[in-house]
């Protein structure tokens, strides 16, 4: 009687041991990126207070491109993405910037931290130095997506605004 009561006792402690052991292992998961620091591209320097980025410098796209930020889990993202793929093909164009993809938020991060709302859907035009954030019908984003284009066709640099 004495032996499995012994055992008994050995499997319990195996057991809390276990348990604990995969405790620390979930906690170590969940703030793993809290205990790496990542790898990143040199940040641009703040610009002086009241200063105006050259966005589209640092984007190195056409600067009549806007940005569309957004999650594929997130349900107004969804929702945007068929009126951007209209406007696409009516020759809007856009980048899109998907929060999973690490290319694309590297881009986003170090060319428009300060516009960033930490929000999606976000939408923003590097020629203006402008975003905005939330859902919106097609003739919003439209014309969101001419004023950027209007911005620059009408030759205005982001230092004359």
């Amino acid at each position: 009687m004495k032996i499995l009561d012994t055992m008994g006792k050995k499997d319990i402690i195996k057991s809390v041991i276990s348990i604990v052991v995969i405790i620390v292992l979930a906690v170590l998961i969940v703030n793993a990126n809290k205990l790496i620091s990542p790898k990143r591209a040199q940040e641009p320097t703040a610009p002086a207070s009241g200063a105006i980025t050259d966005y589209g410098e640092c984007f190195n796209k056409d600067p009549t491109t806007v940005v569309f930020v957004h999650s594929n889990y997130c349900p107004h993202c969804r929702d945007m993405m068929p009126i951007i793929e209209e406007l696409e093909k009516e020759g809007y164009k856009f980048y899109w910037a998907e929060s999973s993809d690490s290319e694309a938020r590297e881009i986003v991060n170090n060319c428009f931290s300060e516009l960033l709302s930490g929000y999606v859907p976000q939408f923003i035009c590097p020629n203006m130095g402008e975003e905005q954030t939330g859902a919106m019908s097609k003739d919003e984003l439209k014309g969101f997506a001419d004023d950027c284009i209007k911005f620059k066709n009408e030759g205005i640099s982001l230092n004359e605004r």
